[in-house]
């Protein structure tokens, strides 16, 4: 009898839980912000055989790839190209005209057919042009069009297994520039169209 009364005693000390509550610790997760800095948009057209790439104030990334002979992609690398970062293809064009702005950007053209020109405008910046196992019938124009002096910012040129038809012109403005050529066939350098270079100052290798 002493055993339940002291029963009852404890068991009336003890709190009533209130219903509906629970003292359960369940976390909770809230998404983040997205912070990610995006590298800029490309804008690339086609229009009378010619792919024209027009980069923005950002620094541009971007990979120009022959995927056959009637394709090429245009693959933003970190950048957006036409707004959006999924592959653009196109008919395979016949020349190929790059213009970037004040950013540090790069243009990686592969395996890629010209029977035409190409002309890359690079613009102020740390830029970086390769030209890699292409086959160019025209021209090539590699230029800073940032007044000369202007644009110190060091520039690297590579072009390798590359064949070209015309003339081959390279000025990277002011800067500890580098351009790297490699194992290419250039037949349109002659006396009246050389290959020309035009850094300061200069490494060539």
């Amino acid at each position: 009898m002493f055993l339940t009364s002291l029963q009852k005693l404890f068991s009336s000390r003890k709190k009533p839980r209130s219903k509906g509550y629970s003292t359960r610790f369940t976390p909770r997760f809230e998404s983040l912000e997205n912070r990610a800095v995006l590298a800029g948009n490309i804008t690339a057209t086609l229009a009378g055989g010619v792919l024209t790439l027009t980069g923005d104030v950002n620094s541009n990334q971007v990979q120009v790839t022959g995927l056959n002979a009637t394709t090429v992609q245009v693959q933003g690398l970190g950048t957006t190209v036409n707004g959006s970062f999924a592959p653009q293809n196109f008919v395979a064009p016949a020349g190929l005209t790059a213009n970037f702005q004040a950013g540090n950007d790069t243009l990686v053209v592969v395996n890629a057919v010209f029977t035409g020109a190409v002309n890359i405008d690079t613009a102020a910046g740390i830029d970086v042009v390769s030209l890699v196992n292409d086959r160019i019938g025209g021209a090539v124009s590699i230029n800073n069009s940032a007044a000369f002096g202007a644009d110190v910012s060091p520039d690297t040129v590579a072009i390798s297994n590359t064949t070209v038809g015309g003339a081959v012109g390279i000025s990277t403005g002011g800067g500890n520039d580098v351009v790297t050529l490699a194992a290419d066939q250039i037949a349109g350098a002659s006396a009246s169209a050389p290959a020309t270079l035009a850094l300061a100052p200069m490494s060539i290798r």
